[in-house]
């Protein structure tokens, strides 16, 4: 969390992110404290450990910091590029989380296929991410 807050705290002019330091060293201690949370409420439940963590405790825990680190910031320092900027960070954590089900799908059957299939199916998903490697590069220089 604290590095994603980081990357935000980027889009804020050099002169005010100073103003943005408490939320950056501070809120990152939410995402540790929902993450403890997910895993504790599972591990109540006899889930332990939590199948596919990313997904059902990392993310979970790391938009709650980012949903209280908005809340917490400075409205005039809410500018339309550090919006922008947002956008940009969401859309890559979303490419992230897709990639990372595409990688979970092909190890869960990988297994399950025929050697020819396996073969087929590593230069597929070796596409696949090298494609998204080239679109997000295309939207960073966008």
């Amino acid at each position: 969390a604290r590095a994603s807050l980081e990357l935000l705290a980027r889009a804020i002019e050099p002169q005010e992110r100073h103003r943005v330091r408490f939320i950056v060293r501070w809120i990152p201690l939410v995402n540790c404290m929902v993450c403890l949370l997910i895993h504790g409420t599972a591990s109540l439940f006899g889930i332990f450990p939590l199948p596919f963590s990313a997904l059902t405790s990392c993310i979970p825990a790391i938009v709650s910091a980012s949903y209280l680190a908005k809340h917490l910031m400075p409205t005039d320092l809410l500018t339309h590029d550090f919006r922008q900027f947002t956008k940009f960070v969401l859309l890559m954590w979303t490419v992230w989380m897709v990639q990372f089900l595409i990688l979970t799908g092909y190890l869960l059957s990988f297994p399950l296929v025929p050697p020819i299939h396996q073969v087929l199916l590593s230069l597929a998903v070796t596409g696949i991410l090298s494609g998204f490697g080239f679109f997000i590069e295309m939207v960073a220089v966008w």
